[in-house]
């Protein structure tokens, strides 16, 4: 079985991809987030560089990319010994998310039977679905595990 809980998005275009880009820039806790591995393992900080938000439709999904870039030319140090120079026009990938559409669902999960399924709607044009899935089986074929009898 296969528990999968995924961004959704009503449609997948640009104008979406921009929203639900400005979406993840108005969140704190999310800019935290994407922030936690570059603050905890270098010395960047919050206030050495900016972080930015890139929608974009990917085929029928959205997907948001996640940049850092320094304020200044930084020299980031990984350790004690290495380091680099990251340059104002360059910028470091943070994260990267993507929002899917019912018909990009459907296509990535056709070879399983869906067995329970929860939507969320947070908004007119993004929500959360999470769904348990077993492969290769119709919902009616399904037996419990024999562990589980």
């Amino acid at each position: 079985m296969l528990l999968m809980e995924l961004a959704t998005a009503k449609d997948a275009t640009e104008d979406l991809a921009n929203l639900a880009a400005s979406e993840y820039e108005g969140s704190v806790s999310f800019r935290n987030f994407v922030m936690a591995a570059l603050t905890q393992y270098t010395n960047c900080t919050a206030e050495s560089g900016n972080v930015s938000y890139d929608g974009a439709v990917s085929g029928k999904a959205i997907e948001i990319t996640t940049y850092f870039s320094p304020k200044k030319r930084l020299e980031i140090y990984v350790s004690d010994t290495d380091h680099f120079a990251l340059g104002t026009k360059e910028s470091i990938e943070l994260y990267r998310s993507r929002k899917y559409t019912q018909e990009a669902l459907t296509s990535l999960f056709s070879e399983f039977s869906e067995l329970e399924k929860k939507e969320t709607a947070y908004s007119k044009q993004f929500g959360v679905m999470t769904s348990l899935l077993r492969y290769g089986e119709s919902k009616h074929d399904w037996t419990p595990h024999p562990a589980a009898r």
